[in-house]
């Protein structure tokens, strides 16, 4: 610290610049990779690269390590990291205080099986760390789950499907590829892979038409000359790895979070061709989230690389078994 400068004031002598780049180097430590970091600050992918550049140039470490096309933070970074996210809570919690105590809420939305599988859990967690907030979770139909994030300043939802509604907008979460989901004396659990030519008139529960994930598979099977025989509709995943677990058929489903929490008796195997999904946060696109409502998707992005390495353990699990 200067000599000339008084400890005891509450005047801070540093350059606000600094936050700026303790937010970038967070970002990209969340995302490891610079295109998810720029989704996350609405910014273009080549200003994170150069602000990361500059950063490194000007502080003279190494923040981050490239391998594979994703950036390894270093111990430095990691460091920063650790302690900006305790300097980023106490802002918001400095931020809160204009709007009073009655002004700590935070209302969370989902659908049936990320709500029940994943979001109930981590809300739960998230409220025992903040006591201090009044937190309004609701589990909800596709249908509803877009208009009731619109409708709510400050509400926040999770979901895998497209949804099209004007008053909202998306923020990316996670990215997964679908999984084939069978019953474990099936035959075709003991493939490495499951093929859409594995399909043809194979027991199939299928998702509603009004599900997102329905359109994409109907095209593969489609182009494959495919057609699985339908046994069953559900407007859910959940209830789709119920009909699975007792014998009705194989479904193409998303593996998050499903495989987090499998079922004695349904086993999971790659699905070929490669079908990416993207889960996403659901925010209001007209009002800015309150700093709860920031505070708690910042809470979920730093379960992500846990999610990741959940889903890549249990393929690897998989594949020694």
């Amino acid at each position: 610290m200067p000599e000339d400068i008084d400890e005891r004031s509450p005047r801070w002598a540093g350059h606000w610049s600094i936050l700026h780049e303790m937010e970038l180097i967070c970002a990209i430590v969340a995302e490891r990779k610079t295109t998810g970091a720029a989704q996350r600050l609405g910014i273009s992918q080549p200003a994170v690269s150069r602000g990361i550049a500059k950063i490194e140039k000007r502080w003279g470490c190494l923040l981050f390590e490239r391998a594979g096309g994703r950036l390894i933070p270093t111990a430095e970074a990691l460091s920063i990291y650790q302690r900006s996210t305790e300097i980023f809570k106490s802002l918001r919690e400095l931020d809160a205080l204009r709007y009073g105590s009655e002004g700590r809420q935070l209302t969370v939305f989902a659908p049936p099986t990320i709500g029940r599988l994943f979001l109930q859990r981590e809300v739960a967690a998230f409220a025992k760390a903040n006591p201090e907030i009044l937190i309004s979770f609701e589990i909800m139909t596709l249908e509803t789950l877009a208009s009731a994030v619109a409708e709510q300043s400050g509400a926040v939802g999770m979901t895998d499907a497209n949804l099209t509604h004007a008053g909202i907008q998306f923020e990316p979460f996670l990215e997964t590829e679908a999984v084939c989901l069978m019953p474990a004396g099936h035959p075709l659990a003991s493939r490495e892979v499951v093929t859409v030519k594995d399909l043809d008139q194979v027991n199939y529960i299928s998702m509603k038409r009004r599900i997102s994930i329905r359109g994409a598979l109907e095209q593969i099977f489609f182009s494959a000359g495919v057609r699985p025989r339908t046994v069953i509709e559900t407007d859910a995943a959940l209830p789709a790895l119920e009909f699975i677990g007792e014998g009705l058929g194989v479904s193409v489903l998303n593996p998050f979070p499903l495989v987090l929490e499998l079922p004695k008796g349904v086993v999971a195997r790659p699905f070929k061709p490669v079908l990416t999904l993207q889960t996403r946060f659901i925010v209001p696109a007209a009002a800015a989230l309150n700093s709860d409502a920031l505070m708690f998707l910042d809470y979920l992005r730093g379960k992500k690389q846990r999610l990741s390495d959940c889903l890549s353990d249990h393929e690897h699990s998989r594949k020694n078994m």
